[in-house]
Order: C-alpha cells, then structure tokens, then sequence
C-alpha cells in the first residue's frame, strides 16, 4: 500500500494523474492509500509516543484555556470538530481523530466563500504557481470577468517556474513579512523557509541564501487586495503583520496555513480575530495529515 501511495503521489503531477487522483480522493481511496504510509512515518505507538507529539501534547495541555477559547471564535461547529480533532491528532497521530479532508478545494472552499467580479489575489507562497492555476480554474468556474494577481515566491528556481507558467500575473521574489530588508532563507523545494535571527521556522538541510522580505502594507500591488493566501512555512504571523493595515481596511477573504507549529494552531487564529473581530473564521482540513489545516476568514 506504502508504494501504491507514492505512485499516486507521482501520477498528480501530470495532467491526466491529476484527474484519477481526484477521482480516487472523491472515492476515498486515496485516504486508504495514504494512511499507511503516513502512520509509518509518524511512528506511532501510543506506549512510546515520539518526542513531537510528546511536545503537541504539552503544549495544547498547557494552553487549554486559549484552546477553548479560539474554538468559541470559530464560525461552525465543523471548524470547531476539525479544530479539535486536528489538535488531538497532533497529540496522538491516531488516524481515528482524523476529520473529513479534500485537497481539492483548498484555499477555495465554496460554501462559504463570496466571489466578486475582479478579484485582487494575493498569493503569498506561490511555489511554481499551483495555487494560482487553481485561483483562475476557479475565477473561470464562476464565470468571473477576471482579476488581477500578485504573486511572492523567494526561493529563485520556483520563482522561475512560476513567470514561466505565469507571464501574465505579477510576480515578485521576495517572501512576505512583518519589515521590510533581507532574511537568511533556506532552499527546499516546496517547503522553503527563513531562518530569522539564527532561529529556524523549519529546516530542510537546503542551501542557504539571502532574499528579500516585503511588508505587503507597502506594496502599491496589494493595496487594493480582495483576496490573501498564506503558505509561506511559518512565516504566516510575521506576514500577517506585515498586512495588518490592508487588511483592516480592505477585510480581504483571508485563507491561511496554520499548521506549521503547534502555536500557530492559535496565534494566528487569535490574531486575525483581533485585526478584524467582525470577520467569520472557518478551519478546514485538506489533507490526511498533519499538514494542509487552513483557517478561512471572511465578512
């Protein structure tokens, strides 16, 4: 089951894999698939739990009251059942705790998304541009007279792919944060990350180089944003107060990873409430993992 998983894996990057590996997703199979090799990964044994879960455990056990009450900010009682099982989960990695998940939909939940003619993406973490091809299928899907699109990625081959499969959009190598100037970042594919003041967000062994960060509030091309997706491997915080004052004003449609640290899981919850305390705060899970947790905000 463990190399059926990976050839999935494989087959979605092509056109046609991608198209079976949502057919499998929408049956279900693709859960079973991954399931084996992800619970072999986590090493699971609820006598010798491995050293990350015995940290998610303390961690949520010590802050149960801030628990408890970001789960009171959550618009629906499934964000609050995702929530919770999701933080069980990174306790125990019993895939029973698992909520229901679907890659498909990530950062682009209909239910409770309003679209708008002309949307301004903003997409932070833009990788090769996946989640811009997804935006405009999306954009496309609801028959929308088109919008613009900013995209950041730092890590330079990406950023190469990403104008190639994009020449028409704006993109920017730079990663988003909370000042504006230079940041030590370590190259790792999809999961890139900084390492900010000899602390690392999250290390890959990659090479290390110097790029630039932007505050988006200083960006003349976000100025005007309807629409913020945050991917960008722990950095979300910083980029978020980097934002605090577009999205105060404008109260763009927000979709932001929150699964990056066991703090995060909170932090970011708590503090996009506190920027805009009208907004409504979904969580939703899109993978069968620890990863892919997104927190929705929207008006």
């Amino acid at each position: 089951m463990g190399w059926l998983y990976t050839v999935s894996r494989k087959m979605k990057n092509t056109k046609g894999g991608n198209a079976l590996f949502n057919l499998l997703d929408d049956l279900g199979i693709r859960i079973a698939l991954g399931r084996f090799s992800n619970w072999r990964s986590a090493s699971y044994d609820a006598r010798r739990p491995n050293i990350r879960m015995k940290n998610s455990a303390k961690f949520f056990t010590e802050n149960r009251e801030r628990v408890q009450a970001v789960l009171s900010l959550l618009a629906d009682r499934e964000s609050k059942e995702v929530l919770t099982k999701m933080i069980r989960f990174r306790c125990y990695s019993n895939y029973r705790d698992l909520p229901h998940n679907s890659m498909r939909s990530q950062y682009f939940v209909n239910s409770f998304f309003h679209d708008q003619e002309n949307e301004m993406y903003i997409d932070c973490g833009a990788y090769d541009g996946d989640s811009v091809r997804a935006f405009k299928k999306h954009m496309r899907k609801i028959k929308s007279g088109g919008g613009k699109i900013t995209a950041f990625e730092p890590d330079p081959s990406n950023y190469r792919r990403l104008v190639r499969s994009h020449p028409d959009i704006t993109a920017v190598r730079a990663g988003v944060w909370d000042k504006n100037g230079m940041l030590l970042f370590e190259k790792g594919g999809s999961g890139s990350s900084f390492l900010d003041g000899g602390k690392t967000i999250e290390l890959h062994h990659g090479e290390v180089i110097k790029v630039p960060v932007i505050r988006m509030d200083d960006m003349e091309e976000c100025k005007k944003a309807t629409f913020i997706k945050l991917d960008v491997e722990g950095s979300e915080y910083n980029a978020l107060l980097g934002a605090q004052n577009i999205i105060r004003s404008n109260k763009p449609k927000l979709a932001v990873c929150i699964y990056h640290s066991d703090e995060d899981m909170l932090r970011l919850i708590e503090l996009v409430h506190e920027l805009v305390p009208e907004y409504r705060l979904f969580v939703r899970q899109h993978s069968n993992s620890i990863g892919e947790t997104v927190l929705y905000a929207v008006l």
